[in-house]
């Protein structure tokens, strides 16, 4: 038993290793279900983990797609680099730069794994997203991206990834950049700063709470971009915002809700509002991994192949 011991150590030391990215470029954003023209709108972001550049030129990208990165490719250091199904239409819709491609084939809005291999062929980074069990199912259809909660953690577990703060995501960009003055209050669980570009959606910027106009609201701004919600008044407008807890906001008079972060709100402009409620539990998966086993199945393959 004492020559097990650190034979077991060591096991447990590499499986948490993994937990971390292996690389010094990582999967770090993922477009694969656009709300609108999905033939075009499908990218990748990666993330240089340094403060120096990386030249990645020769590196692939491999899956449901497939692209080679050309000669005198570099990520800046602690920069980003996109790569897209379409990048002269992902440039003209954000007016991002940092786009190369494009790729061939397509990103499966039912999961896949995608692999990144440096100009040896060695496998330095990896995700298989999908959208069940621990993975978000927002970035299914609904306009948000896969987005990466730390851009220094590992890509291959579904706690490593959300949906991004803002529709379309953040292709080049930090994931969830600060606004400027805004510090989450202690035990803020959902926000929403009701600033979608048109649709009758609200995104909870927090947390999972994602909502949808009920009856008596609209967006104020007549284009839909940048403006507030506007309610009618009357006592049963409200917005639903889904499974959280007290699962819908109501006006009556102004919105009622346990606080509102910008005093003085008339209901014009932007209005960020939060909820402060139990955090719900983690989830089973994420409980076990925490503890590092040295094997974990779960026992829910649809083949008779046990991971």
């Amino acid at each position: 038993m004492k020559r097990l011991f650190p034979f077991l150590s060591l096991l447990s030391f590499s499986l948490s290793a993994t937990l971390r990215a292996d690389s010094v470029v990582v999967f770090n954003e993922i477009m694969y279900h656009p709300a609108t023209n999905e033939p075009a709108m499908e990218w990748i972001e990666f993330h240089n983990q340094l403060a120096v550049d990386v030249d990645i030129s020769h590196w692939s990208v491999s899956g449901g797609i497939e692209y080679t990165f050309p000669s005198n490719t570099i990520v800046r250091g602690r920069g980003y680099l996109v790569l897209a199904v379409s990048p002269a239409a992902l440039s003209a819709a954000t007016g991002s730069t940092n786009v190369t491609g494009p790729f061939t084939g397509r990103l499966s809005n039912n999961g896949e794994r995608l692999e990144l291999r440096n100009n040896s062929g060695r496998l330095v980074d990896e995700v298989e997203y999908g959208v069940d069990g621990n993975w978000p199912v927002a970035p299914d259809g609904s306009g948000v991206s896969l987005a990466k909660r730390d851009r220094d953690s590992g890509s291959a577990a579904a706690a490593s990834w959300t949906w991004s703060a803002q529709l379309g995501g953040t292709p080049g960009a930090e994931n969830f950049p600060t606004a400027a003055g805004f510090v989450a209050p202690p035990g803020l669980v959902s926000y929403w700063n009701f600033n979608e570009p048109g649709g009758s959606n609200v995104t909870d910027l927090a947390g999972r709470n994602h909502g949808v106009f009920g009856t008596g609201v609209t967006h104020s701004n007549a284009s839909g971009v940048g403006g507030s919600l506007a309610f009618d008044g009357t006592g049963n407008a409200f917005v639903n915002v889904g499974p959280g807890a007290l699962n819908n906001f109501a006006v009556s008079n102004g919105i009622t809700i346990e606080a509102v972060l910008l005093p003085g709100w008339s209901g014009n402009g932007n209005a960020t509002i939060f909820r402060r409620a139990p955090r719900p539990p983690a989830a089973y998966h994420d409980t076990v991994l925490a503890d590092q086993p040295l094997a974990y199945w779960r026992l829910n393959d649809s083949t008779t192949t046990i991971t």
